[in-house]
C-alpha cells in the first residue's frame, strides 16, 4: 500500500502503483518472509540461539525456491497478467514454532527469546545493515508482533503446481548451514 506508515511496504505499495499506470502488463508476486532469512542467522542457531523482535507474531514464511517456481510459471505461462500472488509456506508459524523445529530438525535445542525493536535494529546496524533499512524491518517486525503476518495461502500450489515446503523441509535442506558446519 503506498500510503502504508511501514517505509519498506510503502515502497512496494508505490511500486506497483507505477506499475499498474504504466500500461504495461504485470502481475504481482508478494512473498511472505523468506525462510531463508535464517541462514544469516545461521551462526546464532548452530549455537542453539533465535532472537526476533516478533513477540508472539505469526508468519508464513515462504522458501525462496517456492517464490522461483511461481515466477517462473507466471513469466512462461498464460493467464497471470493481471494477477497478485501472496505467496506462504503452508502454515503461519511463530517464533516459538519456528524454535521448536528448528531443534527437532537439528537435533539441538534452540530457543527464541523474544528482544525489542531497538535491540533488533541496533544489533542489525551492528552487523552492516543501513539504519533506513534497520528501521524498516523494525517496522515491519511491529506488524508481525501485532499478528498482520499470520496467513497461509494456496498461491505456491495454484500457480507452481506443487505444494509449498515446509519450514521443517527448509530446515532438513539447509541442517550444514544452520549448523555451522
Amino acid at each position: 500500500d503506498a500510503t502504508s506508515p511501514n517505509r519498506i511496504a510503502k515502497l512496494h505499495g508505490t511500486s506497483e502503483d507505477l506499475l499498474r499506470s504504466s500500461g504495461l502488463a504485470w502481475t504481482f508476486v508478494r512473498p511472505s518472509m523468506f525462510m531463508q532469512n535464517y541462514l544469516m542467522s545461521a551462526k546464532m542457531i548452530g549455537q542453539g540461539k533465535l532472537f526476533e523482535p516478533a513477540g508472539s507474531g505469526a508468519r508464513g514464511y515462504v522458501d525462496l525456491r517456492d517464490i522461483v517456481d511461481v515466477i517462473a510459471q507466471a513469466l512462461t505461462g498464460p493467464g497471470h497478467e493481471g494477477k497478485i500472488y501472496t505467496l506462504t509456506g503452508p502454515e503461519a508459524l511463530d517464533p516459538t514454532a519456528a524454535a521448536r523445529i528448528l531443534s527437532e530438525e537439528l537435533g539441538r535445542n534452540v530457543e527464541y527469546t523474544d528482544i525489542t525493536r531497538e535491540q533488533f535494529e541496533a544489533a542489525a546496524v551492528a552487523n552492516g545493515v543501513p539504519a533506513w533499512n534497520a528501521a524498516g524491518l523494525g517496522e515491519l517486525y511491529d506488524a508481525i508482533r501485532a499478528g498482520h503476518a499470520a496467513i497461509a495461502t494456496t498461491d505456491v500450489a495454484d500457480v507452481s503446481g506443487h505444494a509449498p515446503r515446509s519450514f521443517a523441509q527448509f530446515v532438513r535442506d539447509h541442517r550444514a548451514a544452520l549448523l555451522g558446519s
